[in-house]
């Protein structure tokens, strides 16, 4: 195959644009033309015309592609060039981009930073047949072409050597050859290496692997079954288990969920005879791994995402009272045991007990900040080993594994199993992550004792819609976005769509007009949460750049188009307006999830912020009805989430609270006859009256909520209602490929010894 790559694409199909240093020819032309040779249509710089126009080309191939292919070495994340081609493909078209890491390299901390939560392939780390494997696969799924099979393999030639430098070496090996001659001579045969087998492992018909970051999948210790929570159509989970021995997987009898209580979270027991279940509702039960009927461990208090794990010394570990310690309970039930409590500011999630039960890995997590923790069991003092990583286990061969974005990496342990040695290696890609927040710290993986490894290959989008749902249940898309974004809410007119796109720290509007997003703000932080003002001028968000969320307001018209409000140490959300557009409906917490109270906020003084709702209890989630006399909220004060409406300016005790539990995300209709509520994983509609005093009437449930529908962890509103009240806008996430499918490899644990030597 020759190494000059054809001409560059210049047509109307998909295509790719490669990002590159022109220092690395030798090394990236040969990947263009490999990539071409397989039938992908490629673009890079040498197909731009020279002149003055060069850079506008640039921008215009960029802007057209359907991936920016960037090789990433020393050279390239030094080139200016290479910086604003990357920069120019995430913040101002929205690009996908595919950093392909030829050589070992450290990203600057800004390239960092905005590859952060983007796939990544490092060549360096994998076998050739796994590089060519991973590369065709990934460019054909993001063109939305079939994957085609791989020919001829890819040369990449070395670096040039001077011919000092080459003599040198000449004679350093020629030194050497006696050495290791001597050495192979006389050493011991090394232990022949056992064969590695990937067997791919289809779902049952109909049904999927959820999306999200609790343990989907696990695994027994001998390695001899797999475990996995499987989704139906209709959104019910029930578990399955598949024995390698065996073609087909089988249902669990007893293990289906419910809507009231969706199963989050399955992990065998050590003898493979017990399962342990972790539930949205905070439960956590035993069943036999045969089946039958369910026994209660515990009440966790948590309700999102609990990460369980059955050590071996028969004690089960989760998270516990709203991620605020860890706990560990008898598999019998009885007294809880708190194993540690997190700091302020911090949560605490994902324990893994080590191999001998002694010592427990977990992470500790602020939104800034997830490290791996170490804890000795009879000391109870935790240590901090690995920054920027989630997802602990560790391994019979001595390995500490954890995640980072869709990578699983490996550090050696030290004799005692409490300190890293040496540095982390990437063992494995592409891998399934969860959701928004903790998300790109959570994989679907699971390892045994023995070896075996098994994971759910990374899912890649082909679409997230904008989609209306009407009171039936029945989905209709309207528009489609680059990425998922979150906090959906409506212009007041009906016309645009406000929502951010979370970690990435943007603020966008969508038209239903034009069908075209524009973005209005680019935080260095996270944002959350937005609120049109009455006359759709303006939007009140969060922005995270201070450590805290304070209220920033973006003006859609004006000169000066965000400013901040707010400086406090309180965490802030905005979740209305009054009809003025003198005031913002405020939440306030003293921490991330707790201690909230309502405050109004004047605009044009901020200072002057007064509380309206306020006890020991949590009150959230507030929103004014359309003619602005009465105040809708969430309050946990009778020990459940549930909806409290009161008359607005607050006064007296006439009040009136909606008899349903676990309740989030209300909305007023536009005439203020009813309520719409998210309770208990249903989409509920609450008549509401006030003549002559306030009541309200019979809830109606519309429709449950599937796994498809975007959903913000924390904050739980992720759908606004029409005027008319007759449909519900919501993201959704398209179809996964992959997302029915596992990949079981057995003894994966002999590579990650090689990779990562533990002696």
């Amino acid at each position: 195959m020759a190494d000059r790559p054809l001409p560059a694409y210049n047509g109307d199909e998909a295509y790719i644009f490669v990002a590159y240093s022109h220092e690395d020819s030798d090394l990236v032309y040969p990947q263009i033309r490999w990539l071409q040779d397989h039938g992908f249509n490629v673009g890079w710089d040498e197909g731009i015309s020279p002149g003055a126009v060069w850079r506008r080309e640039i921008a215009e191939a960029i802007r057209g592609c359907s991936l920016l292919l960037y090789f990433t070495t020393p050279n390239s994340v030094a080139s200016e060039h290479c910086t604003r081609e990357v920069n120019f493909a995430l913040d101002e078209h929205h690009r996908p981009v595919l950093a392909v890491h030829l050589i070992e390299t450290v990203l600057p901390d800004a390239l960092a930073l905005s590859l952060s939560d983007r796939q990544a392939i490092y060549q360096h780390t994998l076998e050739p047949e796994d590089y060519e494997r991973k590369l065709v696969s990934a460019v054909a799924t993001y063109l939305e072409q079939p994957v085609p099979a791989i020919g001829s393999s890819l040369r990449t030639p070395a670096r040039k050597f001077s011919r000092q430098l080459s003599l040198t070496l000449a004679i350093v090996c020629s030194l050497l050859v006696g050495i290791v001659g001597t050495w192979f001579a006389t050493r011991p045969d090394p232990p022949a290496a056992r064969l590695q087998t990937r067997i791919p492992i289809e779902l049952p018909e109909g049904v999927a692997l959820p999306f999200g970051r609790s343990n989907f999948v696990s695994i027994g210790l001998k390695g001899e079954r797999i475990l996995f929570v499987g989704e139906n159509a209709d959104g019910r989970r029930q578990v399955y288990i598949r024995r390698l021995d065996q073609l087909k997987s089988q249902p669990v009898p007893g293990t289906e969920d419910t809507p009231e209580d969706q199963l989050l979270a399955a992990y065998p027991s050590p003898d493979g005879e017990s399962i342990a279940l972790g539930y949205r509702s905070g439960m956590v039960k035993k069943v036999s791994s045969s089946g039958g009927s369910l026994t209660l461990i515990a009440e966790s208090g948590e309700t999102r995402a609990p990460r369980l794990h059955w050590g071996p010394q028969n004690r089960i570990a989760f998270r516990y009272n709203k991620g605020a310690s860890l706990a560990q309970a008898l598999p019998s039930g009885g007294e809880l045991e708190t194993l540690i409590a997190s700091e302020e500011g911090f949560g605490v999630s994902y324990p893994h007990y080590t191999p001998d039960g002694q010592s427990l890995f977990f992470v500790r997590r602020s939104l800034q900040d997830s490290s791996v923790m170490v804890m000795a069991l009879d000391k109870r003092v935790p240590k901090r080993l690995v920054a920027n990583a989630g997802d602990p286990k560790v391994t019979s061969s001595g390995h500490l594994l954890f995640s980072r974005d869709n990578t699983v990496w490996a550090v050696a342990l030290d004799e005692g199993g409490r300190e890293v040695v040496g540095t982390p290696v990437a063992v494995l890609q592409d891998v399934q992550v969860g959701s928004y927040l903790a998300g790109r710290y959570a994989v679907q993986y699971a390892v045994s004792a023995n070896g075996t490894l098994v994971y759910q290959p990374s899912t890649q989008h082909k679409a997230i819609n904008l989609i209306w749902v009407d009171r039936q249940g029945r989905k209709e898309p309207v528009g489609r976005l680059n990425e998922i974004m979150h906090d959906p809410e409506l212009s007041p007119d009906q016309r645009r769509v406000a929502f951010t796109s979370g970690n990435n720290g943007e603020l966008w509007t969508y038209s239903f007009d034009s069908e075209l997003a524009t973005r209005h703000w680019k935080s260095e932080s996270l944002v959350w949460n937005t609120s049109w003002s009455p006359d759709g001028t303006r939007i009140a968000f969060s922005d995270w750049q201070s450590g805290r969320p304070n209220i920033y307001i973006a003006d859609l018209t004006g000169d000066e188009s965000v400013r901040r409000v707010t400086q406090s140490d309180l965490y802030q959300w905005a979740t209305g307006w009054t009809n003025d557009g003198k005031y913002l409906l405020l939440e306030e917490c003293a921490s991330f999830t707790t201690s909230c109270d309502i405050g109004l906020l004047p605009i044009d003084s901020p200072d002057e912020t007064t509380t309206i709702v306020g006890s020991v209890a949590n009150e959230i989630g507030a929103v004014l009805s359309p003619d602005n006399k009465h105040l809708a909220y969430i309050s946990d004060a009778s020990g459940f989430k549930r909806i409290v409406i009161k008359p607005f300016p607050i006064g007296g005790r006439d009040r009136v609270e909606v008899p349903i539990d676990g309740c989030g995300g209300i909305v007023w209709s536009s005439n203020g006859d009813e309520l719409f509520g998210f309770c208990d994983g249903l989409m509920m509609a609450i008549p509401f009256h006030q003549d002559p005093t306030l009541s309200v009437g019979q809830p109606e449930v519309l429709f449950s909520i599937d796994s498809s529908i975007v959903r913000d962890p924390v904050k739980t509103r992720f759908f606004d209602v029409s005027a008319d009240g007759e449909r519900f806008l919501m993201i959704e996430e398209g179809e996964r490929e992959g997302a029915t499918s596992l990949v079981v490899v057995l003894n994966w644990l002999d590579e990650v010894e090689r990779l990562v030597p533990t002696k």
